[in-house]
């Protein structure tokens, strides 16, 4: 899977998970999903649960820590890392 179809999966994942309605192209490397698009403690179970399902990965839970999800860009490196395995 190409770095730029997991970002769209990724992109369309969180607009769904937080109920946005913004456009996929305003979540940019450096968005905080945390902070600019208020992610929770609920959200970010169901958007882990949800990434999990459709990028067919196991994210560990070394990798639950939420600091993955401070910016966009962090959160996608760890993800293709877990694709690559």
């Amino acid at each position: 899977m190409t770095r730029e179809l997991v970002e769209s999966v990724v992109k369309k994942t969180i607009i769904s998970t937080l109920s946005l309605t913004i456009d996929s192209n305003q979540i940019h490397s450096q968005t905080d999903i945390i902070d600019d698009l208020g992610l929770n403690s609920v959200s970010y179970i169901q958007l882990i649960v949800s990434l999990e399902e459709l990028l067919d990965i196991n994210i560990d839970t070394a990798s639950l820590d939420i600091s993955y999800f401070k910016s966009f860009s962090v959160l996608m490196d760890m993800l293709m890392e877990k694709i690559a395995k």
